[in-house]
């Protein structure tokens, strides 16, 4: 079954705090935070979709040590998929 491509590549970054932040513990060791929800997609994927996420986030936080795919979707037309979409949280620490 061949897969149709019909959209470009889709990011969309919720502003949405999901966890409260913490800057250190004890003084001394940095805490990790929960950053916003990424929304992603790629017509190639779900793993194109979560690296085009991450690589958006890394332009804008620094010290990021992990994400969270929080679900998957994707987009049909015309009875073909034509975007793979995740929604995940990406994990840094605060400087």
């Amino acid at each position: 079954m061949a897969v149709e491509v019909a959209s470009p590549l889709f990011l969309l970054v919720m502003a949405k705090i999901t966890a409260p932040i913490i800057s250190r513990t004890n003084n001394t060791t940095p805490a990790p935070a929960t950053a916003p929800e990424i929304v992603a997609s790629s017509p190639d994927g779900f793993r194109e979709a979560v690296e085009e996420g991450l690589g958006r986030a890394a332009r804008t936080l620094r010290g990021i040590t992990g994400l969270e795919v929080l679900g998957k979707r994707v987009k049909v037309e015309r009875g073909l998929i034509v975007e793979y979409r995740v929604d995940m949280k990406i994990t840094f620490v605060l400087e």
